[in-house]
């Protein structure tokens, strides 16, 4: 009888954990939409952060510090283009919080959205 009760107590926990892991996917995919939609209206002239990451114009961008004519600080972006065929896009993550941004495909863009809101 204690393993029975041991065996329920165990999937019952990995059905919390598999639902709240759908969840958080589904979050994600969200997200990686929202900034696929956000980053379409960014260019190299888009005010940045230091260290703040974005795709622009199918480039991998990171935001760094520099010095103007001027000798003041200011921040820009830094553009890496992504190999032939690809273009930079935010995708979901699977096992946990956020996105990321990658060089891929825009089918494999949308296939990573799909199953993460399956």
């Amino acid at each position: 009888m204690k393993f029975f009760a041991t065996l329920a107590l165990v999937l019952s926990c990995s059905i919390v954990a598999l639902a709240q892991d759908k969840a958080t996917q589904r979050a994600n995919a969200d997200k990686a939409e929202a900034l696929f939609e956000e980053f379409k209206t960014f260019t190299v002239d888009t005010p940045c952060e230091a260290n703040d990451q974005a795709c622009i114009n199918g480039a991998f961008a990171k935001c760094f510090t520099t010095l103007n004519d001027a000798g003041e600080p200011v921040n820009v972006w830094s553009l890496n283009e992504c190999n032939t065929g690809l273009t930079c896009c935010p995708l979901p993550l699977v096992n946990s919080p956020g996105v990321s941004l990658v060089c891929t495909t825009e089918q494999d863009r949308l296939d990573r959205i799909a199953q993460a809101r399956a």
